[in-house]
């Protein structure tokens, strides 16, 4: 017996037939660096980015350095200019870091990206919104937003 499987990548759907059914799931192509991923719908990465993850651990290192001025090995190599810029990263809104910690950022949200923000809001949704983040109001549960 010869099953046919037939794979089709269309604008925004991905349609798989096996035999006489047909499954079609929204899809569409996204760019994180040099590769470009097919995202499934609201498919989250099953593990954290470790670029992402290492960048968060800097930021919290730097900003550390920055207001105490004990420097952690972590960020010894860096330039007066770069932590600057690695501390912007800790100021990120608080679900925004658990997200990355825990691989749940959204698939456009690359190291690069995020190292290259010049201008990184201090709200919350301004910077949720700027790196593609779902709103706090998604997030949180309607007996959750009044104790926000």
């Amino acid at each position: 017996m010869t099953l046919q499987v037939r794979i089709d990548l269309q604008e925004a759907a991905l349609i798989i037939s096996i035999g006489t059914d047909q499954i079609t799931l929204a899809s569409k192509l996204v760019r994180r660096g040099n590769d470009v991923r097919l995202v499934i719908a609201e498919h989250r990465t099953a593990s954290p980015d470790p670029i992402l993850c290492k960048l968060v651990a800097q930021g919290f290192a730097a900003r550390n350095y920055l207001i105490t001025g004990d420097l952690h090995p972590c960020v010894r190599e860096y330039s007066p200019r770069c932590l600057k810029g690695l501390a912007r990263i800790s100021w990120l809104a608080p679900d925004m870091i658990s997200a990355i910690l825990d691989g749940s950022q959204p698939p456009q949200l690359t190291g690069r990206r995020l190292i290259r923000a010049n201008a990184i809001p201090m709200d919350w949704a301004s910077q949720r919104k700027m790196f593609g983040f779902a709103s706090a109001s998604r997030l949180f549960p309607d007996s959750q937003k009044s104790a926000l």
